[in-house]
C-alpha cells in the first residue's frame, strides 16, 4: 500500500500565518487593554452585600467583554489540541510505517523538503519564545520585589498615623488649659496593620525564598526550546535511527507541548486579573463605579469604625478652639477705643466717689503713681492728693477731662488749669502721665486684667483678630491660631514698643515696655503656635480616617501592576507560542518517521 505525499498547502501555511497574526493582535490588547471587571453594569448600587460571584457569572456582563476572553480562548484550545491529537497522530503513523511505504515517484524527495520548511518554522519560534520568556520573567520579576517592598510604605504610614493621633487628642495644653479624648479607640489602625501584614506575609516568604532562582530559570528555560529545536533538524539532516528516535522525540516534544500550553494558560489568566485589577485601580482613582468603589469602599466604612474617631476628633477640635476665642472674647473687641475713651469710663465711675479711687489706687503696683503719692497710706485711710480730691469733689466734665487725658488742651470754658493746679494739658497721652496705666493689664494668670477689670467698663484693652464677634467664629486650632495672630494691644494700653501706636500679641511678647505684658503675650503667641500646629496635624490626619483614602494608600503597593500585567501578556505569549512550536515538531517528527527512511546520499541532504 501506497501512500500519497503530503505537501506544504496554501490552507496549512494560511493556517500558521492566521495564528500568529491572532497571537500578535490578542497579545498587546490583552496587555494594553485595562478595562475594569464591570461589576457596575450588574450591581444596583454600592453596598457592602454586593455579590462578587453573581457579577463574575452574569451573562450579560461577560458577553460584552469576550475580546478579553479570546487568547484565553485560543491557549485552552492549544492545550486540548496537545493532549487530544498527538496520541490520534502516534496511531495513524504507526500504522502508516506497518502497512505503507514512502511514494517511489521522487522516493519522499519532496515531503522532505516541506518538513525543512516547518523545521526553520520551528527554529525561528524557539527564539521568540525564549525571548519572550527572558524578558516577561524579568519584568515579572522585578514588578514582583517592587510589590513587595512598596507593602511597607502604608504599614509605616499607619503606624506613624497612629501615634500622631495619640499624641494629639491625649493631654495636649494650649495655655492654661488641657484638653484629651478619653476611651478613644484606635483599634482600627491597628486592624488595618494586621490585615496587611497577614495578606503579605506568605507572598512575601515566597518570593524571598525564590525570586533569586528566576533569572538563571528564565535563561534555562529560554534555551529549551532552541536546543530541542536544533536537534529536530540535526536529525532531520542526518535522519539517523529511523522511525524510532523520530517517534521517541515525538513524545519528547508532547509532554514539552503539554506543559507549554497548559503554562499558557496559566499565564494569559495571570495577564487577565492583572489588567482586570489596573482597570479597576484606574477606576477607583478617578472615583468611577467599579468593584473597588461600589464593594470595596462600603466594606471599609462598615468594618473599620473610622467615622467615630473623625467626630470624635472634630468636636475636641471645636471645644477647645471655641473655649480659647470665648477667653479671648472678654477682653478684645472690634472698637478703636482710644485713652478718651477708658479716662471717660473710668471717671464716670470714680468722680464724686473718693473710696473707689482708694481702692483702685491701693491695688496698683509700687511706681505706678507719680512720685510723694503713696498708695499704702491711701489704703489706711489717707487724703488723696489735692488735685486729684479737687476733681472729685467738684464734679468735673468726664468728656473734658478724657480729652485732656487724650493730650488735648483746655477748652475756653476752663482757662488757667485744673482745679488743684493740674496743668491745662498733660504730657502726652495718659500712659505717659500714669505710667503703669498698660502694665497692670496682666498682673495675676487668674485676672489677666488685674485691677483694671472692675473699673474698664465695656473697654477693652485688645482689638479682636479676624473680626470675630463669637466664640462660634472659631471653628477649628488652624482659624483660632489665625485669630490670635491678627489680634492687637491697643494703643493707650500703654506697652506697645511705640508710644501711640498698636502692636501684635507676637510684638508684645519680643518687645513690650512692661515684662508682665511681654509675658502674658508670649503664653498667648505659644498657645496659638500650639494650636496651628496641630490644626496642620489634624490636616495630615483627617483624609487618613476615610476609607478612600486608606484605600489609595494601599492600592499604592500595587504601583507595577502595568509590568504585571505586560510582563504576564509576555510569558502567556512565549509559552503559547512554544506549545504551537513542539506541536509543529511533533509533526515534524511523525512525517519524519515515514519520509527519512531512505538512506542519506551525499549531495542529497532532503
Amino acid at each position: 500500500m501506497r501512500m500519497r505525499p503530503v505537501r506544504a498547502t496554501p490552507l496549512s501555511l494560511a493556517l500558521a500565518l492566521a495564528a500568529l497574526l491572532l497571537l500578535c493582535v490578542a497579545v498587546p490588547h490583552t496587555a494594553s487593554a485595562h478595562s475594569s471587571l464591570g461589576c457596575e453594569t450588574v450591581w444596583e448600587a454600592p453596598s457592602k452585600d454586593n455579590d462578587i460571584l453573581l457579577c463574575m457569572t452574569d451573562v450579560n456582563r461577560i458577553k460584552s467583554q469576550w475580546r478579553h476572553y479570546v487568547f484565553p480562548a485560543l491557549a485552552v484550545l492549544l492545550f486540548v489540541l496537545v493532549l487530544v491529537i498527538f496520541p490520534l497522530f502516534f496511531l495513524c503513523t504507526l500504522c502508516a510505517s506497518t502497512c505503507g511505504t514512502p511514494p517511489t515517484e521522487d522516493e519522499g524527495k519532496g515531503s522532505r523538503c516541506c518538513l525543512w520548511m516547518w523545521i526553520i518554522y520551528t527554529l525561528m519560534w524557539g527564539f521568540g519564545v525564549a525571548l519572550f520568556v527572558i524578558v516577561g520573567a524579568k519584568t515579572m520579576a522585578d514588578a514582583a520585589v517592587g510589590t513587595m517592598n512598596n507593602t511597607e510604605i502604608p504599614l509605616n504610614f499607619a503606624r506613624g498615623v497612629k501615634h500622631t493621633v495619640e499624641d494629639l487628642v491625649q493631654n495636649q495644653t494650649v495655655g492654661d488649659s488641657q484638653f484629651s479624648v478619653p476611651n478613644l479607640d484606635l483599634s482600627a489602625f491597628d486592624n488595618v496593620e494586621e490585615l496587611v501584614n497577614e495578606s503579605m506575609k506568605q507572598p512575601r516568604e515566597l518570593l524571598d525564598k525564590y525570586v533569586k532562582y528566576v533569572p538563571m530559570v528564565s535563561y534555562g528555560v529560554g534555551a529549551l526550546p532552541i536546543v530541542l529545536m536544533s536537534l529536530v533538524a540535526l536529525v532531520a539532516f542526518c535522519r539517523c535511527c529511523v522511525p524510532c528516535l523520530p517517534l521517541v522525540l515525538s513524545w519528547v516534544y508532547w509532554a514539552f507541548g503539554v506543559v507549554f500550553s497548559l503554562l499558557a494558560i496559566v499565564m494569559v489568566v495571570l495577564a487577565y486579573v492583572f489588567s482586570t485589577l489596573c482597570g479597576e485601580i484606574a477606576a477607583h482613582n478617578e472615583r468611577d463605579p467599579g468593584l473597588l468603589q461600589w464593594y470595596l469602599v462600603p466594606f471599609c466604612e462598615s468594618t473599620v469604625n473610622f467615622g467615630s474617631i473623625r467626630n470624635r476628633i472634630n468636636t475636641a477640635e471645636k471645644d477647645v478652639a471655641g473655649i480659647a476665642c470665648e477667653n479671648l472674647l472678654k477682653y478684645c473687641d472690634r472698637n478703636n477705643t482710644g485713652v478718651g475713651d477708658l479716662v471717660s469710663n473710668v471717671l464716670s465711675k470714680f468722680v464724686g466717689n473718693p473710696d473707689e479711687v482708694k481702692k483702685l489706687l491701693a491695688k496698683l503696683p509700687p511706681g505706678t503713681l507719680p512720685s510723694g503719692v503713696d498708695p499704702s497710706a491711701i489704703a489706711q485711710g489717707g487724703p488723696l492728693p489735692e488735685a486729684v480730691s479737687e476733681l472729685l469733689s467738684n464734679g468735673a466734665d468726664v468728656n473734658t477731662l478724657a480729652t485732656l487725658a487724650s493730650g488735648g488742651g483746655l477748652p475756653p470754658s476752663l482757662p488757667g488749669g485744673l482745679p488743684g493746679g493740674l496743668p491745662g494739658r498733660f504730657p502726652g497721652a495718659l500712659p505717659n502721665a500714669i505710667p503703669g496705666i498698660g502694665a497692670v493689664t496682666a498682673t495675676t494668670a487668674s485676672d489677666p486684667l488685674g485691677p483694671l477689670t472692675s473699673v474698664l467698663g465695656n473697654v477693652k484693652l485688645l482689638y479682636c483678630g479676624r473680626n470675630i464677634t463669637n466664640k462660634t467664629d472659631c471653628d477649628g486650632f488652624t482659624k483660632t491660631a489665625s485669630v490670635l495672630d491678627d489680634t492687637k494691644v491697643k494703643s493707650f494700653a500703654g506697652v506697645c514698643p511705640e508710644n501711640g501706636k498698636a502692636c501684635t500679641l507676637l510684638e508684645c511678647s519680643k518687645k513690650c515696655k512692661r515684662e508682665e505684658a511681654k509675658n502674658i503675650s508670649k503664653k498667648v503667641v505659644a498657645g496659638g503656635e500650639l494650636l496651628r500646629k496641630a490644626g496642620v496635624v489634624l490636616t495630615r490626619v483627617r483624609p487618613l480616617l476615610e476609607c478612600n483614602f486608606v484605600i489609595d494608600l494601599l492600592l499604592n503597593v500595587l504601583s507595577h501592576c502595568n509590568d504585571l500585567a505586560s510582563s504576564a501578556a509576555l510569558l502567556g505569549a512565549g509559552f503559547f507560542l512554544g506549545g504551537l512550536m513542539f506541536a509543529c515538531a511533533i509533526y515534524v517528527m511523525l512525517r519524519g518517521a515515514c519520509v527519512w527512511r531512505t538512506r542519506y546520499d551525499k549531495g542529497q541532504p532532503f
